[in-house]
């Protein structure tokens, strides 16, 4: 087989490192060897390194091949997931729970097996930094370094971790990231098969999107897969109107007769939902603090729509002047455009933005109520003086609320020269 075959579907077939098989679904299930050593249970043909197997989820449940172990000496493991979809136990051959997984939240927050271990993450969800009650000594923590898509991985030490990359799943046996829908090779910088998800405007209008097999737009510094490359409204269903639906979908995606584009159109609602009550209650909270001070003017939670792609979401629509500017703010209006004027876009892309900080700091709360009291100036068509002025004097009456003092002289200073650089001539 010549180096980087691949098949009619698309998927890699050999790396030259080593060699693989799919499924009728393109799901990754032998790597090496020749078939169909795992497909019959090693009846017939050549030893493989590893062997995948999958519900009708189409989420790994089994596998063969585990290297990293010290728990099962066959190199077996189950897996068991929680509602959402998460691994939360591994089993071993006898059905011994190896490692039980914790989360916290959206965070994979740590482990248990053979101790216990809590990982420390980068902005990407890399795991970088991990203590542990078996590390006793100041020094002896693990820490972890890696190139930007991945490669390059070196720990100092060895807690049996195959967490890394954005949180996913590392294969030792073959050293692809298991990200779910597809197999990812930081050695390559790109996924060993085509995406799955149709084709979209946003990567007609994106260059960097049409290649199928790359991550993220080639750009693993800011963005982590899967993300949401879509607009959401807020305020459009209750958290029980969510849940509910949510339910639906996981009742509906059982349904073995649905297509794959059928599911994949399901699970992106999900997601949107999911999306949209995230966005409810960081933005609700924000409104709640506008409500303190009787400075709400009347905003609701279905004035504003969250920008979670802005680069994607407007490039149809934006000159590179104007892409600029939308990418400099953190929550912005569009004005004379029929199709994107009419609410208040909140970036969720910046981790430094009030958006991602609110949800940690209160005192990021009040700086964002203050800017979507400035948002709403130009929702109802004023320019920037304006729009600062009443950012500032909303500010102003937060005061009182900050802990951190000096934050609160920086960005009543920020606000300031706003008002000094749009003032009229």
């Amino acid at each position: 087989m010549d180096l980087y075959s691949y098949d009619s579907a698309g998927n890699l077939l050999n790396d030259g490192v080593h060699s693989y098989f799919y499924d009728a679904e393109n799901h990754l299930i032998q790597v090496d060897g020749s078939l169909p050593y795992c497909t019959s249970n090693g009846a017939a043909g050549s030893a493989a390194t590893a062997c995948y197997y999958y519900d009708a989820n189409g989420r790994r449940v089994h596998r063969t091949g585990y290297t990293n172990d010290t728990c099962d000496n066959t190199g077996k493991r189950d897996y068991i997931f929680d509602l959402e979809g998460r691994v939360i136990v591994e089993n071993n051959v006898n059905g011994t729970a190896c490692d039980i997984q914790v989360y916290a939240g959206e965070r994979h927050f740590g482990r248990q097996g053979g101790g216990s271990f809590f990982y420390h993450s980068d902005w990407l969800g890399t795991v970088r930094f991990i203590i542990s009650d078996q590390y006793l000594t100041r020094g002896s923590e693990e820490t972890c370094t890696s190139l930007p898509f991945g490669d390059g991985l070196t720990c100092n030490s060895n807690a049996s971790n195959v967490w890394h990359f954005t949180g996913k799943e590392r294969d030792a046996e073959s050293g692809l990231d298991n990200f779910g829908k597809r197999y990812f090779g930081s050695s390559l910088g790109r996924f060993q098969t085509p995406d799955p998800v149709l084709v979209s405007w946003r990567r007609m209008v994106n260059p960097q999107l049409w290649n199928a097999y790359s991550y993220v737009g080639n750009n693993p510094l800011r963005f982590v897969d899967p993300t949401g490359e879509e607009l959401i409204q807020l305020g459009q269903h209750t958290d029980d109107e969510i849940k509910k639906r949510q339910k639906e979908i996981k009742q509906e995606l059982k349904n073995k007769d649905l297509t794959k584009d059928q599911k994949n159109a399901l699970k992106k609602e999900s997601n949107t939902l999911g999306l949209e009550k995230q966005g409810n209650q960081v933005v609700g909270n924000l409104l709640s603090k506008l409500d303190q001070t009787g400075q709400r003017n009347g905003l609701q939670l279905s004035n504003f729509t969250l920008s979670t792609d802005t680069k994607n979401d407007f490039a149809a629509a934006a000159t590179p002047a104007a892409m600029q500017k939308l990418l400099n703010d953190q929550a912005f209006v569009i004005q004379d455009n029929k199709q994107f004027s009419g609410t208040i876009y909140i970036r969720t892309e910046p981790e430094t933005g009030f958006y991602q900080m609110s949800q940690r700091y209160s005192d990021f709360g009040y700086y964002g109520a203050s800017a979507i009291s400035h948002e709403q100036v130009h929702l109802n068509g004023g320019g920037e003086y304006p729009a600062y002025q009443r950012q500032l004097g909303v500010f102003e009456g937060f005061h009182n609320y900050f802990q951190n003092e000096d934050l609160y002289r920086g960005l009543d200073e920020s606000i300031r020269d706003g008002i000094k650089a749009n003032q009229p001539q």
